[in-house]
């Protein structure tokens, strides 16, 4: 009886030990892959030099990862390519290895800009893995360009007249103010043309008028008096775009509108326009004749309302003229000398400003006589600042611009 009891024990403690001894699952081989940029986001880039960032390609699984493709992908505005040639695809990493992909990048304008890595493979978990850098354009230096507001600019005058039956005592009156016109342009003007037409034609009356004429003053009275004989539909606003467009005579590159001199173009109606079109197409058309379009300046000497006994509203020139930066006189006013002093100084005072180096635009700093402006453009084909129509800084204002510029060395 003794031996049982010590049977029992061996096969209790035989039990036990084959309990503690149960055999762990293997866990399976999986091929997981990493991607990282080594920089941390974001990374300043001076604007226009070329800078170097990388990124790491790891793998991080228990059996090796088979890459099947790589892509870079940046933002339109950026220049980037990898630095060393890639190998060959289909590429294998085994466990805890890693690639480092390294890229040339090339920022080109001054917009933050960012560039991404795309790594397709096997795993299963994430068959394509992404990282990317965001790009923070940055100035190296900032310079101030500083000048002071002149008069002088050349000059090219469209001069549009209705010649409708109604209009027979305000030329009468524009005659008598054609002494003005060229004290004008002779005040505030290094040059001037003076190109006149009517309401139903886009051809000149004359020659165009210069400086250069025996007397400018005769000959802009004699092409002033164009007659009342014309269509009673007038057409203003469509005479002036005919003549300004491609085979009119104040085309571009003719002979009377210069690429150096501003533009000035002035109605003169006591009738509503019947041009076919609006506001937006007109402008435009105007703009595209130059550089900047403060280089433009429209004016109407009409009505906009019922009180000139024999003038009806010209609302489409009103609203020309003050889109182009000018604005409107009343046709039965007694005299309109003030106006044609007025459009000869916007017309010929300095609006547009180059600058000495290229800059990072969005760091650009205007400001007028110490006060900071907002109504300006910067111009990139002739890299100069220029203020928007109504809002050109009259002569003896100090312009200061200050701006970052890309300095590489």
């Amino acid at each position: 009886m003794t031996l049982i009891p010590s049977l029992l024990v061996l096969l209790s403690c035989e039990s036990e030990s084959t309990l503690h001894n149960v055999v762990e699952p293997i866990e399976p081989l999986v091929a997981d892959i990493q991607v990282e940029a080594i920089s941390d986001s974001p990374v300043a880039v001076s604007f226009g030099c070329p800078a170097v960032e990388s990124f790491r390609i790891s793998s991080v699984g228990t059996q090796a990862v088979t890459i099947s493709d790589i892509m870079l992908m940046v933002s339109i505005q950026t220049d980037a390519n990898v630095v060393d040639e890639l190998p060959e695809f289909p590429l294998s990493l085994a466990p805890s290895d890693e690639i480092i992909v390294t890229v040339a990048i090339d920022t080109i304008d001054d917009v933050d800009d960012a560039i991404m890595i795309s790594v397709s493979s096997n795993d299963p978990d994430e068959p394509v893995a992404v990282a990317s850098i965001l790009l923070e354009a940055t100035a190296i230096n900032f310079i101030k360009d500083t000048f002071i507001v002149t008069a002088g600019k050349e000059i090219d005058l469209l001069l549009v007249i209705d010649n409708s039956c109604s209009m027979q005592e305000e030329q009468g009156q524009l005659i008598d103010n054609a002494q003005y016109i060229i004290d004008g342009l002779d005040t505030h003007s290094s040059n001037y043309h003076i190109g006149v037409i009517t309401t139903d034609s886009s051809k000149f009356v004359g020659d165009f008028i210069t400086q250069a004429d025996v007397s400018p003053v005769v000959s802009l009275g004699q092409q002033i008096d164009v007659g009342i004989f014309g269509s009673g539909n007038e057409t203003g606003i469509k005479s002036s775009i005919e003549a300004t467009s491609p085979g009119g005579d104040a085309a571009p590159n003719s002979p009377f509108l210069r690429e150096t001199a501003s533009l000035a173009v002035i109605w003169v109606s006591d009738e509503p326009d019947l041009s076919a079109g609006d506001l937006y197409t007109w402008s435009s058309h105007f703009w595209s004749l130059k550089p900047s379009p403060s280089d433009v300046i429209g004016w109407g000497i009409v009505t906009a309302d019922y009180t000139c006994r024999t003038a009806m509203p010209g609302f489409d020139y009103i609203d020309l003229s003050q889109e182009l930066g000018g604005d409107w006189t009343q046709i039965c006013d007694e005299s309109w000398q003030p106006t044609f002093e007025g459009i000869a100084a916007s017309a010929g005072t300095v609006s547009t400003f180059q600058l000495t180096n290229t800059p990072q635009v969005s760091t650009i700093v205007v400001t007028v006589d110490g006060i900071e402006s907002n109504d300006w453009v910067y111009v990139t084909n002739i890299n100069s600042v220029s203020f928007n129509p109504g809002f050109v800084p009259v002569v003896g204002s100090v312009i200061q611009i200050e701006y970052g510029i890309a300095d590489c060395n």
